[in-house]
């Protein structure tokens, strides 16, 4: 299909789509709903076996995919579906590797039994619309948390559906925004699903406390006539209420949405396409440069460890650190940076920047970047941000180079050093950079594997800026950088 005949189809399916949206206002119960996790959690219905017959004819093709895995300290079972659109299946994988590694950092220094389960349920809107609900549980310390994920889908197109998708111009934001907060301030009202936390105050003040912006509205998803945003444990209410789902009857948004004139130019958001990583320029014959990066550090016992490694192998490293873990770990923090490491920033608490304000994401970066100084004397010169997820207004806000990977061996994943030193070699090539994690004892057990072997194809090791001077890189601010070049 050529480009022509694709932009052609999207326009029709958002036409559809509108005609949907108008046409299911006579299907929900006609009352905006609140909420809160207990409720989220009782009404998730997963998908059994038995009721995959009505999205054969949908999505072609679908089954379950199952991913285990089992450990002293771990057990963990993910549920996720897969059809016959690759495009689709690299996001439900993004998004239970997602799950999978939250776990790990949230069990990192556990040395009890945790667990972590997911499963999916799929709401079929019609033949041309999807979403799809993942139920993530995970039990850490025996805490508890409970994550709601939506993603919505256009079978006919074979993108993803942001809520831009269905409505024209900017306004629909306001709108959107005072209805929910509305809603919201309601439900901690009187008999309310929220009124446990209303603490006297009254509804003027909790619209104030609640400050819905359009960040909020991007996790949202279709379910029987309704549109359902999904709000994260603790950003409505306190953390034990869990995750909280406001739901809007479509018919109370109908003359909003008949009030579009035109929907030229409108295109779904495609599937985000990861950059190719370009052959090198560097021309120094014989010579071979890569760079070692740990993420989400320091750790107090693994760090340290992994220092000692550095040290006798003779090898620099680049570390991104954590503003949490640099307040628990100051001393270390001085340690890699008097060793000759590089220090940089990997924001305080591993937020997805993507899902936060300009001043939210400013906040993220500042905090560490004050922590870092007052140990090593300077903010740090790079950034990574958490998932590698940066949008304009990140980049914008952090005005900085920010510095992501060419080689990722998924050591959070994998948990075992032979496994994370055969992915690190067999992708490793001039100028990457190298994806690990200082917190886990079987990454730093595979770092003295990854040196050796590399050495042997005769690889050097630098830091990150040193890469980037070997090769005349000369990334501006505001950049994402994955090798040298």
């Amino acid at each position: 299909m050529n480009l022509g005949d694709k932009m052609k189809q999207t326009l029709r399916f958002i036409a559809g789509l509108l005609a949907l949206l108008l046409l299911c206002a006579g299907c929900g119960s006609g009352d905006a709903k609140v909420l809160d996790g207990a409720a989220v959690e009782e009404g998730f219905a997963p998908m059994e076996a038995n009721g995959m017959e009505t999205l054969q004819g949908a999505l072609g093709y679908v089954a379950t995919l199952t991913s285990s895995e089992s450990g002293t300290t771990h057990e963990v079972r993910l549920r996720y579906p897969k059809s016959m659109d690759e495009h689709f299946n690299r996001v439900m994988r993004l998004a239970a590797s997602e799950e999978m590694k939250q776990f790990h950092l949230r069990r990192s220094s556990s040395k009890n039994k945790n667990t972590l389960t997911m499963d999916y349920e799929i709401k079929l809107v019609d033949e041309g619309i999807i979403s799809i609900l993942l139920l993530s549980k995970s039990v850490v310390d025996d805490a508890a948390k409970i994550r709601l994920i939506p993603h919505n889908f256009s079978l006919k197109t074979g993108y993803p559906l942001k809520l831009g998708d269905l409505f024209t111009g900017k306004d629909y934001e306001a709108v959107l925004i005072q209805r929910v907060g509305e809603e919201l301030a309601r439900a901690f009202d009187g008999n309310g699903p929220l009124s446990a936390y209303q603490n006297g105050r009254d509804h003027d003040r909790l619209l104030k406390d609640l400050a819905i912006t359009a960040n909020d509205l991007s996790s949202f998803y279709l379910d029987d006539g309704e549109l359902c945003f999904v709000f994260e444990e603790g950003r409505v209410a306190p953390k034990e209420c869990g995750p909280v789902v406001v739901a809007l009857p479509v018919d109370s948004l109908k003359d909003h949405l008949a009030e579009r004139e035109s929907i030229s130019g409108v295109e779904p958001t495609p599937f985000p396409t990861p950059t190719p990583v370009p052959t090198p320029d560097h021309t120094d014959t014989g010579r071979k440069y890569i760079a070692l990066t740990f993420d989400d550090g320091p750790h107090a016992t693994q760090t340290p460890r992994l220092l000692d490694i550095l040290e006798e192998k003779n090898v620099k490293a680049t570390f991104f650190m954590l503003g949490t873990c640099v307040e628990n770990n100051p001393d270390i923090v001085k340690q890699v940076y008097d060793e000759g490491h590089l220090v940089c920033s990997h924001t305080y608490g591993h937020k997805n920047l993507n899902t936060l304000s300009a001043s939210g994401v400013k906040s993220e970066i500042d905090k560490t970047d004050k922590l870092i100084k007052d140990i090593i004397g300077h903010k740090p010169k790079y950034i990574r941000p958490p998932y590698g997820n940066a949008n304009a207004t990140v980049k914008k806000t952090a005005n900085r180079v920010l510095v992501n990977w060419s080689i990722d061996p998924e050591d959070w994943k994998h948990r075992n050093a032979q496994k994370i030193a055969d992915n690190v070699v067999s992708a490793a090539k001039d100028g990457y950079i190298i994806l690990c994690h200082d917190i886990y004892s079987e990454t730093v057990n595979a770092v003295p594997m990854i040196i050796d072997r590399l050495r042997a194809k005769g690889y050097e090791f630098v830091t990150v800026d040193r890469l980037f001077e070997i090769y005349g890189t000369n990334p501006q601010a505001g950049t994402i950088v994955r090798m040298a070049k």
